[in-house]
């Protein structure tokens, strides 16, 4: 799977769950890039998904 968002700045989350052995070993490529810096990590798919619902609730009131 893929992910790719165009604006100010360019956001990248690719994904292939085939080549893990389970889902829950699986891992995640993410790319942040604009004009000035490019920052390229990888993070388990779980805990991507954690940090994201838990940013989520932080920020709707």
């Amino acid at each position: 799977m893929e992910y790719q968002h165009l604006g100010e700045v360019f956001l990248e989350v690719f994904c292939n769950p085939n080549i893990w052995p389970n889902p829950y070993a699986a891992k995640v490529l993410l790319t942040v890039r604009d004009d000035r810096i490019r920052l390229t990590a990888e993070a388990e798919l779980n805990r991507l998904v954690e940090d994201l619902n838990q940013f989520l609730e932080s920020a709707t009131p």
